[in-house]
């Protein structure tokens, strides 16, 4: 269950604080917030139709972390047990999780709503966060004494630009956006870029 929202015929929803992003740093926002102040006074708003940012983005066969899978642990909730020197993405992904229903986090997350734009109201000294619903196309807006951006830099995926592209009559994917449907088994595949 996420938090629901209000529309703007309600008035705008309000919270003290407010999150943009619910992946690993929207995570250990809520939970520090929680472990250090009792406090659990916010909203947190992403696109995307569940938390995780980046592990919950990028799918694609066989991602795993590129560092040791210690390093990737929250330092308020270490995890000695994952499964590999280098985990799966599924683990980081799941991992995120606990540490999101823990800290009873889950609740106060609206997915697929996307931040348009925020305004800093000097006079009241508020926010408001201009907020798009994905699924519905319905804008409204949410205010809050504080905000954080925990927008991540690794959702958006850089799209081919090699000329010609446009004329190859195949599939073109990209590892940021995999297509799970996808069959490529006894296809011919071009791996461009390592990123």
């Amino acid at each position: 269950m996420s938090a629901s929202k209000s529309t703007d015929k309600d008035g705008p929803s309000y919270t003290r604080v407010a999150c943009i992003g619910a992946g690993a740093s929207g995570i250990a926002l809520g939970a520090t917030l929680k472990r250090w102040y009792n406090f659990d006074d916010i909203r947190f708003f992403d696109r995307h139709p569940d938390s995780g940012g980046t592990w919950w983005a990028n799918r694609y066969p066989g991602i795993a972390c590129d560092i040791p899978s210690g390093l990737y642990s929250f330092s308020f909730e270490l995890n000695p047990n994952w499964g590999r020197f280098l985990s799966s993405g599924e683990e980081i992904k799941a991992y995120h999780d606990r540490t999101r229903d823990k800290y009873s986090l889950r609740d106060k997350m609206v997915f697929s709503t996307e931040a348009l734009r925020c305004e800093w109201d000097e006079e009241s000294s508020i926010w408001t966060v201009y907020l798009q619903d994905l699924k519905t196309g319905e804008e409204y807006t949410h205010r809050c004494q504080i905000l954080f951006s925990a927008v991540g830099q690794l959702v958006v995926p850089r799209k081919c630009d090699i000329p010609g592209s446009e004329k190859f009559n195949g599939r073109i994917l990209h590892s940021a956006e995999w297509d799970t449907s996808v069959d490529l088994k006894d296809k011919n595949v071009i791996v461009l870029g390592n990123g």
